[in-house]
């Protein structure tokens, strides 16, 4: 109890030496004050956009800006009416030079009509060598319901016809155009004339395209064209997926097919309230996918056959959604709508799998190690040695309690032992989740703070490099809380389950220690082998022999490069799933190691394996490596 008290004492001392840090620079961006940074997309090493939010101004704006200076910018993006709520997506296309953003965003009421001026799809280009409004298109095709709520406030219920205009023309195509219609007899009828002439012919449908197509048309030198200017932009095979209802919640991935909108399916579900008042939220149903943009950088004239009925498995959150749908070597990877097996898509093939590890043995590859950063330049003393003092302090605590329960369980039974794993991984949970929404969160918060930060030009470079030292401080964070509580486990933990994923714990666990130590690590796998259950006990010892084992390569091994390898293995009858680790290190007599009551690593890997009836073997020599054979009690796939 005194560590953990201890614990948040130098958490609380942590965030309080950033927070008085920070509060004597931080400026803001002087043209937006009381806005904050949302989301950062960089363009190149000297520019950027930024989406910002102003929540007493129920404001968004999306701007286009020098990293050195945020003064010199461009609006990209504005709302035309308060914000109540909103959900974006940023992203952008090196492979054409073009920012793409989708809003969902909340509605206006004219006379009892809800009017959505801002939700939809915008793409912007460069105009004269920099992305500004000029280069905005838009991408929206209203439902129904949608064009019937517009023509309703603005026409039916009253004769607002430039408001209805105004609708149109800023959904519709980037060009000069006129809204119009020649009668039968020949004669033109203009803008409020043509509104009039329509709604008194009853010549009004709520098809958007077909009604939009019809009545406005480009106007070329003055002149008035038959050509529609509502093409969406030249794209109208967009109109029926991208496009059609923008009142969606989703994200960019990008892959070697392009650029793909995962885009959320949502249904209305009625719920109470403590008091019992009922009340509609909509909750996700489940994600599709949808191909942007082709490899090329074009956007697509039609999507993938399988696209048109295929449903992704949702997410709470779609700031989640990397356990869900993600690139994965170049594939889009998707987790089917049972929660369990894997999708992946490239080049028109379609590929099922049972199993996250089924999928990287078909790829016979592993997912590639996120982008290091190589460049290291000086920067403020005060700001690094802040960041290196906090995490060598929470490193530390972390350090010492897992050293005293290790030297704990010593003089302990069984029995005992067992009770003391089971609350030593309730603990590591818990402070890998108050890691994880406290810190983690909190120099999130900072990072922003610092990327506000008007500073001089010749600080300009620090900044920066502050800023990847933050962002690495970030991953390093977040990789010691899966450490300490890998997601499969609390996941398991939370929902009941039985059965865990325990081969993609070790896979993130092997490019963990690859990233961390740039030693190679590959797992392989028998041609044969059969993919088991593990029984969620068993993974949790498993996962900390694992983790031992990879702490003893870094430490004593000076290997160059690791290899594990899976196969299956029948033991006294009863079935076994052989995880082999095998490193090319210096090796050691294998005798002293397993025999010397200090070594205090090995013993824990030999009782963690006892304890759930499995089994270890260790086999080395001096100069020769060692090989670390762990055989693992398991059942068998039930996948039907």
């Amino acid at each position: 109890m005194k560590i953990k008290k201890v614990f948040w004492i130098f958490v609380y001392i942590i965030i309080l030496s950033w927070g008085s840090c920070f509060s004597q620079e931080k400026k803001g961006l002087t043209d937006f004050p009381g806005y904050s940074i949302k989301q950062t997309i960089e363009i190149d090493s000297a520019h950027e956009v930024l989406e910002l939010y102003s929540k007493s101004e129920k404001s968004v704006r999306i701007i286009y800006t020098e990293k050195s200076d945020y003064s010199n910018y461009k609006t990209l993006f504005s709302n035309r009416t308060k914000v109540e709520w909103y959900s974006s997506a940023l992203y952008y296309s090196k492979k054409n030079d073009t920012i793409y953003l989708h809003l969902n965003m909340s509605p206006i009421s004219i006379l009892g009509n809800d009017i959505y001026y801002d939700a939809g799809l915008y793409s912007f280009e460069r105009v004269d060598g920099i992305f500004s409004q000029d280069g905005m298109k838009r991408y929206m095709v209203p439902d129904s319901w949608m064009m019937n709520f517009v023509w309703d406030a603005f026409v039916k219920k009253d004769t607002n016809y430039s408001g209805f205009l105004d609708y149109v023309y800023f959904i519709s195509d980037s060009c000069e155009k006129v809204f119009c219609i020649t009668t039968k007899n020949g004669e033109l009828f203009k803008e409020d004339a043509a509104i009039k002439y329509i709604k008194e012919n009853d010549l009004y449908t709520s098809d958007a395209y077909t009604f939009l197509t019809s009545y406005l048309r480009r106007v070329e030198n003055g002149v008035i064209t038959s050509e529609s200017a509502f093409t969406l932009n030249g794209h109208p095979e967009l109109r029926n997926h991208i496009c059609k209802n923008s009142l969606y919640n989703c994200i960019f991935v990008e892959t070697d097919d392009g650029i793909w909108i995962i885009r959320e399916h949502s249904l209305p579900v009625e719920k109470k309230d403590d008091l019992g008042n009922k009340y509609t939220v909509y909750e996700s149903d489940y994600l599709m996918p949808l191909l942007l943009e082709d490899s090329t950088g074009k956007i697509v004239s039609d999507q993938p056959d399988f696209v048109k009925n295929f449903k992704i498995f949702p997410t709470q959150s779609l700031k989640d959604y990397e356990d869900c749908c993600r690139n994965l070597n170049g594939y889009l990877l998707m987790k089917d709508l049972d929660g369990k097996s894997y999708w992946i898509y490239k080049n028109g093939s379609l590929i099922k799998k049972d199993s996250y590890m089924q999928v990287l043995s078909s790829l016979a590859s592993t997912v590639p190690e996120e982008n290091k950063i190589t460049e290291k330049e000086q920067f403020n003393f005060w700001m690094i040695l802040t960041i290196l003092l906090s995490l060598i302090s929470i490193l530390f605590l972390i350090v010492i309690i897992i050293l005293k329960s290790k030297k704990y369980e010593q003089h302990l039974n069984k029995k005992d032992k067992k009770l003391i794993f089971n609350i030593q991984n309730k603990e590591r949970t818990k402070i890998s989740k108050d890691l994880h929404d406290s810190v983690v969160q909190s120099i999130r918060a900072i990072r922003t703070d610092v990327e506000m930060l008007k500073v001089p030009e010749e600080e300009k470079a620090k900044q920066q490099q502050i800023i990847k030292e933050i962002t690495d401080s970030i991953i390093l964070l977040r990789n010691i809380c899966y450490t300490l509580s890998p997601a499969e486990i609390s996941l398991a933990e939370n929902t009941n389950e039985k059965d865990v994923e325990l081969l993609s714990v070790i896979d993130t666990l092997v490019k963990q220690f690859s990233h961390n130590t740039k030693i190679p690590c590959v797992i392989n796998m028998a041609s044969n082998v059969k993919l088991p259950s593990f029984d969620l006990e068993v993974s949790k010892y498993v996962i900390r022999v694992v983790q031992e084992i990879f702490v003893n390569i870094q430490k004593h091994s000076f290997a160059t490069k690791v290899d594990v390898f899976y196969t299956n293995e029948q033991l006294e009858k009863k079935s076994m799933f052989k995880i082999v680790i095998i490193d090319d290190g210096i090796g050691c007599e294998v005798e002293k190691i397993t025999k010397n009551k200090h070594h205090f690593g090995i013993r824990n890997i030999i009782e963690n394996m006892n304890s759930v009836g499995g089994k270890v073997e260790f086999y080395s020599k001096p100069n020769e490596g060692m090989n670390v054979v762990l055989k693992v009690p398991c059942g068998e796939r039930n996948d039907s």
